[in-house]
This record gives C-alpha cells, structure tokens and sequence, in this order.
C-alpha cells in the first residue's frame, strides 16, 4: 500500500502532462524540461544551465562514445532521455500516463524509435530490460528509501555498463536542503510533499558488492543540487583467468 507522500507526488506529476492544459505542445528539449519541473521554484533553471548540465555528465561517463542503449527510471517527459546522443537507443518509464504520453508525442515527429511506457519503479515485479547504461534522476525522492534502494539494487542487474544516480538528495544535508527549498518553495511543503534523503554511503556498499565501482559526477544542475548528490556505477569486468 502507497503512503499518502507517494499519493501526492503521483498526482502532482499526473497533472504535470494533463493534455487540458493549454499550450502544452512537446515541440523542444526545454518542453519537456518545463514538463518535468524545471523551469521554477527550487529547481529552475534555464535551457542554457539544462545542456551544459547533460554536456558534462556525458563527459564523466565512462566510454559513452560506446553507449548503444540506455534506460531511464522515472523518465517523466522524456527531457533526460530525448538528450543523449542520436544513436542510442532509447527506452524510459515513468508513473505519469500524462507525461509518458507527452513523451511519445515528441518522439513520433524524431523517426527514432524509443520503448516508452507506464510502470511505476516500486513495484518489485515490474520487468527492466538488459541495457548500456541505467539512469535515475530526481525520481527515487519521491518513493520511501526502502523502495529506492530496492529499486537501485535491480538496476545494477540489468546493467551492461553501468548506473547513474543523479540529483538524488543528500541525507547528511537533509535539514539545509529542506529549508532551502521551503524558501525557494515560498512556502513550508509540509510532509504530504517532502523529499526522500538518501545516504550515498548506502548506495556505495550496495553498488561494491555488486561488483560495481562508484564514481562521483561533478555536474550540477542548478541551486539545489548544493544538497544533492550524483554518482555513476561502473559495471568492473574482471579478466578471465590464464
């Protein structure tokens, strides 16, 4: 059973894609930037700050000139995934119909085939596809701790190359980061809208175990990433025994 937090949040993104807003036509990255949130309060940012952000996290990805497929959880309008480089091939899901509709709108026009779907990342039976590379931005906040790390923990199998886990709020700054954003908010949140705080140590240990080596990414999106952090999941392949 959902808790009344992961209630809410579904319902804000559900609305975020309502096809009854007006004007609300997919035409450009920075639509579906806007789509997904970051265009005001304690995100906003401007379309400048959105491409040098994915320019340089391309840049701390191990061998992505070799990438040749990449998924990404909680994909929301697709603004993440629709960036990478034209010859990946694309897949991402998200728990907003709304926004998943939006998503294949864009991409109908592009002639570029990408899997896009509804599926809501806490469910333990959903099915993840063998891919390059997994990613996961600003959406493990919006689920209990118990459920991401669960969720991070299959990502790790079902990737070839590697995970990222970027934007996701630092536990050690949880109090700063809180009032930063009720500031930035103009308004106190409240329980019903708060964020999840993650550890990265725990991440760390799950992703070590796995025969994963965590590697920190020094691209940060906008203000509030001061209480956030980013990290990139490199799959080790051992050398065969002569």
């Amino acid at each position: 059973m959902k808790s009344i937090q992961e209630e809410m949040w579904k319902e804000v993104w559900e609305k975020k894609g309502d096809p009854a807003k007006k004007g609300l036509k997919p035409s450009s990255i920075w639509d579906l930037v806007v789509m997904n949130g970051y265009d005001s309060g304690a995100d906003g940012i401007s379309m400048s700050h959105w491409e040098r952000w994915v320019e340089r996290l391309k840049a701390e990805i191990p061998n992505y000139a070799d990438v040749r497929s990449w998924l990404d959880v909680g994909c929301g309008s697709g603004a993440f995934l629709f960036s990478q480089a034209e010859k990946i091939d694309l897949c991402g899901f998200d728990y907003s119909e709304s926004l998943i509709e939006r998503a294949r709108k864009f991409a109908r026009p592009l002639g570029k085939p990408a899997t896009l779907y509804v599926g809501d990342l806490t469910d333990k039976s959903l099915h993840l596809p063998q891919t390059d590379i997994i990613s996961c931005v600003s959406s493990l906040q919006y689920v209990p701790e118990e459920a991401g790390l669960f969720r991070f923990s299959t990502l790790l199998d079902c990737a070839k190359m590697g995970v990222l886990i970027a934007e996701n709020p630092c536990k050690k700054l949880m109090k700063s980061g809180s009032k930063f954003r009720d500031d930035n908010l103009g308004y106190d949140a409240g329980d019903d809208y708060a964020h999840t705080y993650y550890s990265v140590f725990d991440f760390n240990q799950i992703a070590i175990k796995r025969g994963f080596k965590p590697r920190k990414i020094q691209a940060k999106l906008g203000m509030q990433s001061s209480y956030r952090w980013s990290m990139y999941y490199e799959k080790v392949v051992l050398s065969s025994a002569k």
